[in-house]
């Protein structure tokens, strides 16, 4: 798959589903009136300096789609971001291309081969474009798979896991005037550590809320 050619998917990168997620952090008390007119107003500017990384961090987040329910026992969501990674450097190397292979750079392949932050690896080449971006899309990802803020999902997440994903995605502090105090809605999809495996090994894990699953 070429990721020069690979669309972006209204589930993930259209804008105006990155809007939705704007207004969505807004009214969970993440962002201000202010912050929230601003980054709506530079999201065209911001998703055109992303352009290229998002590709790939949509790419490794289509791997997660694809293998939610391989039957084979193996980690193949973590081999084929690590392939995918490593691939694209190699490639962008060959074309001459170096300002594009360095966004396929070691950490993000140290990063990319980590169930679950393994999603979120190309965040490390963006954070050298826009901090507001990186929050933005870390923010887009959770809503559309987890149903929950970035802050809630790392609260539920294991301290080491928690702990490499704090240091890629800046969190801004919450709003007074607006705190998230029900960030989980009814319904939502448990978000309990995953990793790679195939989803039948996990068909006996009892479906908790976020409280339950800190312990």
């Amino acid at each position: 798959m070429d990721a020069d050619s690979q669309r972006d998917d209204s589930s993930s990168t259209t804008e105006g589903a990155l809007r939705a997620s704007i207004h969505r952090l807004h009214a969970e008390g993440y962002l201000t009136d202010t912050e929230a007119a601003q980054w709506e107003a530079g999201l065209p500017e911001t998703m055109r300096q992303s352009a290229y990384v998002v590709r790939h961090l949509t790419a490794h987040w289509s791997f997660g789609a694809i293998f939610a329910f391989d039957i084979i026992p193996l980690p193949l969501g973590t081999i084929s971001r690590v392939c995918w990674t490593v691939s694209w450097r190699v490639i962008e190397m060959c074309r001459g291309r170096w300002d594009h292979a360095t966004v396929h750079s070691l950490p993000v392949m140290a990063v990319a081969a980590i169930p679950v932050a393994g999603y979120l690896a190309y965040l490390i080449p963006l954070r050298s474009r826009s901090a507001e971006a990186v929050f933005l899309y870390a923010n887009h990802f959770t809503y559309a798979r987890y149903q929950c803020a970035w802050p809630v999902f790392l609260e539920c997440r294991s301290k080491w896991i928690a702990n490499i994903l704090g240091t890629i995605v800046p969190t801004p502090e919450i709003t007074a005037a607006n705190p998230p105090n029900d960030p989980l809605p009814t319904g939502a999809t448990t978000i309990a550590d995953t990793s790679d495996e195939p989803a039948h090994r996990n068909d006996e894990t009892k479906e908790e809320g976020p409280a339950d699953q800190s312990r």
